[in-house]
């Protein structure tokens, strides 16, 4: 395939999810051809069906858009790339004081280190919105 071909291919944005792997990849429909490449981060996004009225006015401020999750581009193939969730949630470390036993005077301290988990995407649905961020 030559250049002129790869730029008249090009796709813009939104782009769509194609498929759902699990709660931390999806797959949408966008890929090498247009321009996509390995670690690009996009946000997933769906559209509320009714508009969101302003309460003073009464006039509508248009769909509110709901955020699915934030992911990084993980394997790009022509047509389509697969995007993984990379927003983590960390636990907080947190210090445990203990009393000594038998009435011995003073506590001990131990510490639990933080773990960072991954946060799968919020009910994404093939068809919902994708955009870089």
């Amino acid at each position: 395939m030559n250049e002129s071909n790869i730029t008249s291919k090009k796709k813009g944005f939104p782009a769509l999810i194609a498929s759902i792997i699990n709660k931390y990849r999806v797959v949408m429909n966008r890929g090498a051809l247009d321009g996509i490449e390995l670690n690009q981060r996009f946000q997933i996004y769906s559209v509320s069906q009714e508009d969101i009225l302003d309460p003073e006015t009464k006039e509508s401020l248009g769909k509110l858009e709901i955020v699915r999750g934030i992911g990084k581009v993980i394997h790009v193939q022509e047509q389509m790339s697969t995007l993984e969730s990379d927003i983590k949630e960390s636990s907080g470390g947190r210090t445990i004081r203990k009393k000594l036993p038998f009435g011995i005077m003073g506590e001990i301290q131990e510490t639990v280190e933080s773990t960072d988990e991954i946060i799968e995407y919020e009910d994404v649905k093939v068809g919902d919105k994708v955009r870089p961020v």
